[in-house]
């Protein structure tokens, strides 16, 4: 499949990196997880058809080769940042993929422009309300900034049956990203936009994948997420936390099947 590269300077003056593969009419705006980049969704991207699908993915700023900067760590500044990259390729409407710390970061994408969601599609996602990270988990993560190595045993951690290479992909990248954003994601997930998700209207079509042995984020979290989304569906994969480098292929199938019910 053929890949275009490009990036965009948002209204805050950060550059962010971003690629397209597809030429696809449904366009599905992929968001990564902690210390990934729009390379942790290579083998979900591969699982596509290029002819029904264009896959935008880029990288979160503080991550992979986007801008490494000390402003905008904020849900509202993430959901903007979404929207700037959207533009960029012309996608006008589209649906928003996020997985593990970008689950809840999609959530908020329908706060500010909900005609321009399709649909999202949360993948072993963080909540809107605040969740409780101990001080030495932060730090200990943290830590490992710039060490590759390091950086690639953290979702091993939370895998049952990892693939290398995506692994291996994943720590190449992690390396880049930033600590100062390393830390700030993480201290996101500690403050709650509960309230403002609270009765929503209109509601946005939403899937939740869940790993049935996620010991991070379970099924029980995302079926407390999906409470905040009436009528959404949740499906449990086979899996431990990283569905993206356990399961991509049959988290694409859920997708594709999801996108294939929504109205054109």
């Amino acid at each position: 499949m053929s890949e275009i590269r490009g990036s965009v300077i948002t209204d805050d003056g950060v550059r962010l990196t971003y690629k397209t593969v597809g030429d696809g009419p449904r366009n599905l705006l992929l968001l990564h997880g902690w210390g990934g980049s729009a390379n942790s969704w290579n083998g979900f991207i591969r699982a596509l058809d290029p002819l029904k699908f264009r896959a935008i993915a880029y990288d979160i700023r503080g991550h992979g080769d986007s801008d490494k900067v000390t402003i905008g760590f904020t849900d509202e500044r993430f959901a903007r940042d979404a929207f700037a990259v959207a533009d960029a390729v012309d996608a006008r409407k589209f649906i928003c993929v996020g997985f593990s710390m970008s689950g809840r970061f999609v959530q908020y994408l329908p706060l500010l422009s909900p005609e321009r969601i399709e649909a999202m599609v949360i993948i072993a996602g963080a909540p809107a309300l605040a969740m409780d990270l101990p001080e030495e988990v932060i730090a200990d993560w943290v830590g490992r900034a710039g060490d590759r190595e390091r950086l690639r045993q953290v979702p091993v951690m939370f895998a049952m049956n990892p693939d290398a290479e995506l692994l291996d992909e994943y720590a190449d990248d992690a390396a880049k990203a930033s600590r100062y954003a390393l830390e700030a994601t993480l201290r996101i997930l500690t403050t709650s936009f509960e309230e403002r998700i609270k009765g929503r209207s209109p509601m946005t079509p939403t899937l939740v994948l869940a790993g049935t042995a996620d010991k991070l984020l379970g099924p029980d979290v995302q079926r407390a997420i999906a409470g905040y989304h009436p009528g959404s569906k949740v499906v449990e994969l086979d899996c431990g936390h990283e569905i993206l480098v356990e399961k991509p292929a049959e988290a694409a199938g859920r997708v594709v099947e999801f996108a294939g019910a929504l109205p054109h």
